[in-house]
């Protein structure tokens, strides 16, 4: 009972602090917390009215942050969640009780209700398709850091487009095979041995590839 009312205790203060926070701070100013962890900055979130992809970056830095600690309980990760929501997001999780099992209930009714996974995929094929043409290493190298941000985000909504011979792999592979200098497409046939099939030759072999490049080693 004492540790139950030590976790309410903490809760409200969090609750507190927030709130006298969003007085002078907007929807975009980061809120630090520090509870016997070292400092987190981490942006708010309310909702996603104004930019549909705004869960989806604000989950991604959340779980982030949270892996970082290996020892830190479902509880302490409620604590947290709560104390970085303002809004129609807190008020959709601010019921729960405090126990093991309200995180993952927590977390499934904002995804529920703020992730937007078709908007998200489309998003980022959109993305995609919009990037240059490489004309040089250096904008190759961009897009591979890109294409492999890319391809982290839509493992987080379930969407594995690494996976061989898949429909969502063919995509990607001619997407990106539009993207590179013939001069590079022949390095990542030539290393993979089997020619261009799947998009994680060019995930595998760019870095190196670029780097050999500027090295003049060809």
């Amino acid at each position: 009972m004492q540790l139950r009312k030590k976790v309410h205790d903490c809760r409200a203060l969090l609750h507190q602090k927030s709130r006298a926070l969003s007085s002078v701070k907007t929807e975009k100013s980061p809120l630090e917390c520090n509870i016997k962890l070292p400092k987190l900055k981490i942006l708010n979130f309310c909702d996603n009215s104004k930019d549909l992809l705004a869960f989806d970056s604000f989950r991604a830095t959340f779980m982030n942050a949270m892996s970082s600690f290996s020892e830190i309980t479902d509880v302490t990760k409620l604590i947290y969640l709560e104390s970085l929501l303002g809004g129609r997001a807190l008020s959709l999780i601010e019921h729960l009780p405090v126990n093991e099992y309200a995180f993952d209930e927590a977390w499934k009714l904002l995804e529920d209700e703020f992730l937007d996974k078709d908007f998200l995929v489309n998003s980022i094929l959109s993305e995609l398709i919009n990037w240059p043409s490489c004309g040089n290493l250096t904008i190759t190298m961009e897009f591979s850091t890109f294409l492999k941000s890319k391809l982290l985000s839509l493992r987080r909504v379930g969407f594995y487009f690494e996976e061989r011979n898949t429909p969502g792999n063919v995509l990607l592979c001619n997407l990106v095979r539009a993207k590179l200098p013939a001069f590079f497409m022949q390095e990542i046939c030539r290393r993979s041995g089997e020619g261009y099939q799947s998009v994680n030759d060019f995930s595998d072999f760019a870095n190196d590839i670029c780097r050999m490049f500027k090295k003049g080693k060809v």
